[in-house]
């Protein structure tokens, strides 16, 4: 598979990191060194808060002897990049190494993303910016509570993090649906005094066109809406779609990878239908 690799035994199950049960894999066994440390084995610290006063010191703040024994972290003051980076290291998933990260609630309220720094060695924090792939594989990360001073979400800000519910501040005014690409978000809140959008039936929709942003696998798609828009489901986990009387217009990559969806019917309202709208959603029929 293309995961070959050195991995957990844990970690070796059917179906799971590319190996099905048609395939074989050559197990080799090695004895812990006397230096190796086992987290699992050691007290959860639980709850940290960390009060950042330049960035780049989170590091500094949180040792890695206690970093990986945290579940619930709120940061105060600033972050940047080499802080984005030991975030991503306490919530990544390793693969049963030594040093797992257990990190699943994030309070960053009282924090302040700036520019400066890379993070992931490839990325620009940006003042106020959730930018590409901000947390993406934080698999360990169920909650995070976003910066009341933020702006902006982008693309794969979240992209395979194990989040079941967010609330996007009401200082946001621009979010790409696309950034929310995980399967496992069943709510969605939009602050009361946002601007720009607003949430009803766990979806967030644009104030002034009333066009639908981003819906979750609990989300319904209600008579009255027109436009749906681009990755406003995108990997989603919907079982199936159920598209309104009403809706003109749905967006690229839409609804693309949600697997589990087998029949889809297109009301005659619809006008456009962009590229990839339906990509990898196993369709068997389709009804227009």
């Amino acid at each position: 598979g293309r995961m070959d690799g050195y991995f957990a035994l844990t970690a070796l199950t059917p179906g799971n990191m590319d190996f099905t049960e048609n395939q074989n894999a050559v197990v080799g066994i090695q004895p812990a060194s006397n230096n190796d440390i086992n987290y699992n084995e050691k007290t959860e610290i639980g709850f940290r808060e960390v009060h950042v006063e330049e960035q780049g010191q989170l590091a500094s703040l949180l040792p890695e002897d206690e970093r990986y024994l945290i579940s619930r972290l709120k940061i105060t003051g600033v972050i940047g990049g080499k802080d984005i980076d030991v975030i991503h290291d306490m919530s990544e998933d390793k693969y049963g190494k030594g040093n797992q990260g257990r990190l699943a609630k994030l309070d960053l309220s009282e924090a302040r993303i700036v520019s400066g720094e890379k993070y992931t060695n490839s990325y620009d924090a940006v003042d106020d910016v959730l930018s590409d792939w901000f947390f993406a594989h934080c698999k360990t990360l169920t909650n995070v509570i976003l910066p009341n001073t933020l702006k902006e979400i982008c693309y794969g800000s979240f992209f395979n993090a194990s989040l079941t519910s967010i609330i996007i501040p009401k200082s946001v005014t621009k979010v790409r649906g696309d950034a929310f690409e995980l399967r496992t978000l069943n709510s969605i809140q939009v602050e009361e005094g946002n601007p720009v959008y607003y949430s009803e039936n766990n979806a967030m929709y644009e104030n002034a066109t009333g066009k639908l942003i981003r819906g979750c696998r609990a989300s319904g798609i209600p008579e009255g809406v027109e436009e749906i828009a681009a990755g406003a489901f995108t990997s989603a986990d919907l079982e199936s779609i159920v598209l309104p009387k009403s809706l003109k217009k749905i967006g690229e990559r839409a609804f693309s990878y949600n697997t589990k969806v087998k029949d889809l019917y297109i009301p005659a309202s619809v006008e456009v239908i962009e590229k990839m709208a339906f990509f990898d959603c196993s369709l068997a029929s389709i009804t227009v």
